[in-house]
């Protein structure tokens, strides 16, 4: 279980980071912007790749979470960079993140609350 939570951290800490960066940006910031562009490629391969490494135990009481969704963009960035539609991309940032975020953060403090050692969500000690 301690092992479980540190992918959903790392979810929950890319969310945070994508929603921040993307803060007072547009889509023209993301097309034109290559620093802009690798750190949202970056929290979204990590997103992706944690939620591959979610086990059905926790994936299946929280179907409401895009699981499948989250490792699919992440396939599609590593294997495609060169064809990303970054209107795709904002859209998940400003559409589906804001409603992925609590669900997330929910599914963590569960977790934590489950498991004799935690650390709590801040990820500080």
């Amino acid at each position: 279980m301690k092992d479980d939570l540190v992918w959903i951290r790392h979810i929950l800490d890319e969310i945070v980071f994508l929603r921040k960066i993307a803060k007072d940006r547009t889509l023209d910031d993301l097309i034109n912007g290559d620093y802009f562009a690798h750190a949202v490629r970056s929290a979204i391969e990590v997103i992706g790749e944690a939620s591959k490494n979610v086990p059905d135990s926790i994936k299946q009481p929280h179907q409401d979470i895009p699981w499948h969704d989250m490792a699919a963009l992440r396939d599609k960035i590593i294997h495609g960079y060169l064809r990303i539609d970054y209107s795709i991309v904002w859209s998940v940032i400003t559409d589906d993140l804001p409603e992925i975020e609590p669900k997330i953060s929910a599914l963590l403090k569960e977790l934590e609350a489950s498991s004799p050692h935690h650390r709590p969500a801040s990820g500080k000690p």
